[in-house]
């Protein structure tokens, strides 16, 4: 009940702010408009279904607050599947645990944190 209200709002905001602006990255200055980020999703959704993901699955990410992080968190909940947050802050051997040990079928991360 709460997954759907909670989809609800979302496919309501995209549907309400399709041209309006909803997420800027500032240190590249780009924004994407709700538009943007409902395309991006829809790929990403696409990805997981050619992955294999199923409901429930689980899928990490690991990485700081930014439009990119936003838009695999949106995605990941809204497919349908469980969201494993890792902070950026861990230290590789915490982080490289957590991961083992959370059955993640995916990771998402940055290159640099790679």
């Amino acid at each position: 009940m709460i997954e759907q209200r909670l989809i609800q709002i979302y496919q309501d905001s995209f549907r309400n702010n399709w041209d309006l602006p909803a997420l800027t990255d500032y240190s590249t200055k780009k924004t994407l408009t709700y538009k943007e980020l409902a395309m991006e999703i829809a790929k990403l959704h696409i990805f997981f279904e050619q992955c294999g993901i199923k409901k429930g699955d689980k899928i990490a990410l690991v990485g700081k607050n930014t439009p990119q992080w936003c838009t695999v968190f949106i995605s990941v909940i809204t497919y349908g599947a469980t969201l494993v947050p890792i902070l950026q802050e861990f230290n590789p051997h915490d982080m490289h645990h957590i991961l083992n040990h959370s059955e993640s079928q995916l990771c998402f991360t940055s290159n640099m944190l790679w």
